[in-house]
């Protein structure tokens, strides 16, 4: 008795299944898509516009890439659908006039057609760019830049004072 049921089952779920009816079996796509970008220059003159692009691709379709964004002191973030350019690359323009304050924070997100997702930065520790006055030149554009990235650096005390161990593999922030 035990035998034949287990046999009733085992034959009823192979006439079940599609590949006894000649059919594929569904497939769920559970592969996120890429994304890539590589920012360019991380200084941005006020209400000049800034093109943003991005390349994306996946094992299906890409359903959409968006950007999202907010400016100096807001906390919410702004979203704006990106436009596919070319196969894999999506790019878009935010108007100058969107381009003011001290910096300009973003991060992507790309989405597929089976909802699965990629993002490059995100909204805890997004991407930026630091906004300068138009009137800027770009020598003093990359002077105020390195020094910012220098007193910003930390400074590590691993060579040259052997003698003074408080100091050694020490870190500084300036």
């Amino acid at each position: 008795m035990r035998i034949s049921l287990l046999f009733c089952v085992f034959l009823g779920l192979f006439f079940l299944s599609s590949k006894a009816f000649g059919e594929k079996a569904i497939e769920i796509d559970q592969t996120a898509p890429t994304l890539e970008y590589v920012p360019g220059n991380q200084i941005v003159k006020a209400g000049k516009s800034l093109e943003l692009s991005v390349r994306s691709s996946d094992n299906g379709k890409i359903a959409t890439v968006t950007l999202f964004y907010r400016r100096d002191e807001e906390t919410e973030f702004r979203s704006a659908e990106m436009v596919n350019t070319d196969h894999d690359n999506f790019s878009l323009i935010i108007p100058g006039d969107q381009i003011f304050g001290k910096t300009f924070e973003y991060y992507f997100v790309a989405e597929d057609e089976a909802r699965n997702r990629t993002m490059k930065g995100f909204s805890g520790t997004p991407l930026s760019f630091h906004i300068v006055p138009p009137d800027k030149t770009s020598s003093t554009l990359k002077s105020e830049a390195l020094e910012n990235q220098v007193r910003k650096s930390p400074v590590y005390f691993n060579e040259g004072f052997p003698e003074n161990r408080v100091f050694r593999n020490s870190r500084l922030n300036f």
